[in-house]
């Protein structure tokens, strides 16, 4: 399948643009600053355009909102490099983005006046560019009319030239610098218009790819919390399973697998206050948990050719008599993917601990399921085919949730 690279790593930023508009625009800001500055450098386009990438990523591994904010705002953080470390683990995950998880795991370290190329494996004159990047988009005020600080930021980064940055960069950044329009791209509120995509071609990606990719997002959504920690894999299993049970082609199960991972992007713009609350929710809290699914449905339009995906990762919600949520779909208008989905969901909502609910066994499960087909929530034949073959659902759903517990640890045992 054909789809657009930037597409799929720039669906995080949209989130972030949600709950703050700073943090997803700093984002696109260093990606077109190192583009601009490894162009200006004479570098390869396949180099430019890794840069180019590894910008838009370069703070996946900050997971919760209060750690991009110290990031980004207040450049203090007990180890700023912690995150670089994490995003260059879920990076390595992806095979299309190995060489930006190398560039992005050492982006915020000093240039040292070249010492760190000796001192430090791995470390290499890319990442100190990415630094610099980001520098300087964070040194830009938000809000305030960047024109009138382009001495400010120009003097903080000649002044750290050798220590912090390669000189050859701070006086390619230089030379960028004197021109007006630059600063404004930087700014602007559409910053990625001001990049040539005709130098990126659409990649193409097997559907195993599609999947690593799509766990990686999964993993950005659900490790914030160990509450949510194993959801999205045990849904994307359990639905992979019911599509296989519904004898669906291999390239639906695959995708059916993807959207498992995808269904809960949007819960990226919830706090984790709500997500890990331990009593009802109010009104208000409550809303914000319904606005979730249209947020995963607007994010992933973002990418074209996945049509499918999309639906039946955002309709999870929906019900057969159309009092579901946020669109009020029916049995009508919801295919046999996102009616499994929706089966998925509960499945291993029920099927795991969380806050407010111990896990369920399955004589508990096949009683609820049961009750919400009655009342026309979910699809009796999909819930048949789960419990006449539990057993393996069930595996399925609890490898897969293990799995994700492992990597979960795995991931906070970086330091």
């Amino acid at each position: 399948m054909k789809v657009d690279i930037i597409d799929l790593f720039n669906t995080l930023n949209k989130a972030l643009y949600v709950v703050s508009p700073g943090i997803g625009r700093h984002q696109e800001k260093v990606a077109y600053v190192v583009y601009r500055l490894s162009r200006h450098l004479g570098w390869k386009q396949e180099l430019c355009n890794s840069m180019f990438l590894a910008g838009l990523v370069h703070d996946i591994g900050a997971l919760s909102l209060q750690e991009k904010n110290d990031i980004v705002f207040s450049r203090s953080t007990e180890d700023i490099n912690l995150h670089a470390y994490r995003g260059a683990w879920l990076l390595d995950k992806f095979n299309h983005s190995r060489e930006v998880a190398d560039i992005v795991k050492y982006h915020h370290f000093p240039w040292n006046h070249g010492e760190s190329l000796k001192t430090r494996e791995g470390y290499g004159e890319y990442s100190n560019l990415l630094h610099l990047a980001d520098r300087i988009s964070s040194y830009i005020e938000y809000g305030r009319c960047v024109l009138l600080q382009v001495d400010e930021v120009s003097s903080a980064i000649e002044a750290d030239s050798g220590t912090e940055f390669k000189p050859e960069f701070v006086d390619a950044f230089k030379s960028l610098a004197v021109s007006e329009s630059f600063w404004l791209d930087v700014n602007s509120e559409e910053v990625l218009k001001h990049v040539d995509y005709s130098y990126f071609a659409h990649t193409e990606m097997s559907y195993s790819d599609f999947v690593d990719f799509a766990k990686i997002l999964s993993y950005v959504i659900d490790f914030r919390s160990p509450f949510t920690a194993t959801h999205s894999a045990r849904v994307a299993e359990s639905a992979r399973s019911l599509a296989e049970l519904l004898n669906f082609s291999s390239d639906d199960v695959n995708k059916m697998l993807i959207a498992g991972y995808l269904h809960d992007l949007g819960k990226i713009t919830v706090d984790n206050a709500i997500l890990e609350k331990k009593g009802a929710l109010t009104k208000e809290e409550y809303a914000v948990i319904r606005s979730h699914t249209y947020y995963t449905y607007h994010l992933l339009e973002e990418v074209d050719g996945i049509d499918d995906i999309r639906g039946w990762a955002s309709y999870h919600h929906e019900r057969l008599d159309g009092s579901g949520y946020p669109f009020r779909k029916n049995a009508d208008n919801l295919d046999l993917g996102a009616r499994i989905m929706c089966v998925a969901d509960v499945f291993a909502a029920l099927k795991e601990p969380r806050p407010y609910k111990e896990a369920m066994d399955k004589a508990q499960i096949a009683s609820i399921m049961n009750d919400m087909v009655d009342n026309r929530v979910l699809d009796g034949k999909i819930v048949k085919a789960m419990l006449d073959e539990y057993d393996a659902v069930s595996d399925a759903c609890m490898e897969a949730g293990s799995l994700a517990e492992m990597r979960y640890k795995e991931l906070y045992s970086i330091v």
